[in-house]
């Protein structure tokens, strides 16, 4: 399974004030706090770590069929390599373990989350809106399948997980589509040969 998120930090930086008293405390465990107050750039650390449970979170509700109910402190982030324009990391909620990858791109943060390593994943991060960046989505998909766009459309099943179907048919393939302000970003899996 997989998942993604992307985080506009402008608008993050306007929307979100993480220093408000409790807010660290309702979304993150104790050694995600100290993670983020011990960072020089403490606004990009939480930016970071909320990504991950984003898209970490998006790929358990895929995985589990489970309805939309994200709880914060039941994840819990664990960053193994860090660079400056990017992240590895781990995920874990409950038993599942989630593997991230972050890129930080020109004022954003985009992660994608996949339950095993060597999940072949093609990603896309665009300054677009999030509409421009579904129809961009959708040609790639039209392409790689050789079928006509207009049959393909986004939907979203009883849980909020969103698919693609092909004339009213629900194709297989599990992808993630995200949005936030300037941004947008996806990531699905590479088609096996």
């Amino acid at each position: 399974m997989i998942g993604n998120d992307i985080v506009d930090l402008e608008l993050a930086a306007v929307q979100s004030n993480w220093r408000r008293p409790g807010f660290l405390e309702k979304v993150f465990t104790a050694a995600e706090v100290d993670f983020i107050l011990s960072s020089e750039d403490q606004d990009l650390y939480v930016w970071m770590l909320w990504s991950m449970k984003e898209a970490a979170y998006k790929a358990h509700q895929r995985r589990f069929s489970l309805p939309r109910h994200l709880n914060w402190k039941m994840q819990e982030c664990h960053v193994k390599k860090l660079l400056n324009a990017s992240s590895e990391g781990i995920v874990s909620i409950g038993k599942g373990k989630y593997l991230t990858f972050t890129d930080i791109i020109s004022n954003a943060i985009h992660t994608i989350a996949v339950e095993e390593k060597g999940t072949g994943i093609r990603k896309g991060f665009f300054q677009l809106s999030s509409e421009a960046a579904r129809r961009h989505f959708l040609r790639q998909v039209a392409l790689e399948k050789s079928v006509d766009l207009q049959a393909l459309a986004l939907e979203k099943n009883k849980e909020g997980v969103p698919f693609i179907s092909l004339h009213d048919r629900r194709l297989s393939e599990a992808f993630s589509l995200s949005a936030h302000g300037r941004f947008s970003g996806f990531c699905h899996p590479l088609r096996k040969p």
